[in-house]
């Protein structure tokens, strides 16, 4: 190799990671949002976020659940349940059943009434404290209400021969009702899950729905006409959520993509230069 060839070689090789630095420093300067999804209950009027990890339950599979632990589906009525990926009984993972209650907008006094219900139901007087720190910790079964959110958490724990969780019950007054979540966790997952419950609720809005909405989900569910089918395999899937790559996934594959196009691109036109150079000096 004679010196023009190992000063050409020298500087590709220095172009080349010139390249690759620059679409490292874009990862870090400009990431990829992260990914989350979005339940939109169309006949209560809300929308809350939810991790992209996380997805909607069948209605078949919950209902069968329903069944399983002798509760009617039919009379035990909710809008929703959204559950973590990764186990298809979701029940034995993070899980939270949501639910509207159609009473339009309560007043001061009317809400005090419902706090002052849920703390005869729970044995322990709510107290008012913010609920917008997702590491904040609850006492068992003291209610919290947040005046500024029109929200209260109650924070209780569920037991039995199969199964010891906690259940953080949340209820958001608004102007259509009251929006209820009911979100159940393993006690070694609860931490956790806490921090999900409450970025729901953080993320609870009752504007501009159709702003959030894709286009194919403008439909009204009418619960009325859920049915509680038999059981049946397919009503434990694979969620969703690993069907598709993140969008993160997708911008890292077109940025190689780009590199690898670019770096081919500069090794020819070197390449092209050092024979042009080499018949020139033959």
């Amino acid at each position: 190799m004679n010196a023009d060839e190992i000063l050409c070689e020298s500087f590709l090789m220095s172009g080349l990671k010139k390249i690759l630095l620059l679409c490292s420093l874009s990862l870090v300067i400009y990431p990829a949002p992260a990914s989350a999804k979005t339940y939109i209950n169309w006949n209560a009027g809300y929308y809350i976020i939810y991790p992209e990890d996380w997805y909607q339950v069948a209605f078949g599979t919950v209902d069968f659940f329903l069944n399983s632990q002798n509760v009617n589906p039919e009379t035990y009525t909710y809008d929703a349940v959204l559950a973590q990926s990764g186990n298809p009984a979701f029940f034995k993972v993070p899980y939270a059943f949501l639910h509207f209650q159609p009473v339009g907008e309560l007043s001061d006094k009317e809400i005090d009434s419902a706090l002052d219900k849920l703390s005869k139901e729970f044995g322990h007087s709510w107290t008012e404290g913010s609920l917008k720190d997702t590491n904040r910790n609850f006492l068992m079964e003291h209610p919290v209400y947040d005046k500024s959110m029109k929200a209260v958490v109650i924070k209780s724990r569920i037991t039995s021969e199969v199964t010891d969780k906690y259940m953080l019950e949340i209820h958001k007054f608004f102007k259509n009702g009251v929006f209820v979540l009911l979100g159940y966790s393993p006690k070694e997952s609860y931490n956790e899950a806490k921090k999900i419950y409450l970025s729901m609720l953080q993320s609870f809005s009752d504007e501009n729905l159709e702003s959030v909405a894709p286009k194919d989900s403008f439909k009204i569910v009418d619960i009325s006409g859920r049915k509680a089918p038999t059981y049946n395999d397919e009503d434990f899937p694979e969620p969703g959520s690993k069907e598709n790559m993140s969008d993160q996934t997708k911008r890292i594959i077109y940025i190689v993509i780009l590199v690898v196009i670019v770096a081919a691109v500069i090794a020819a036109i070197f390449i092209k230069k050092i024979k042009s150079q080499d018949t020139i000096d033959n």
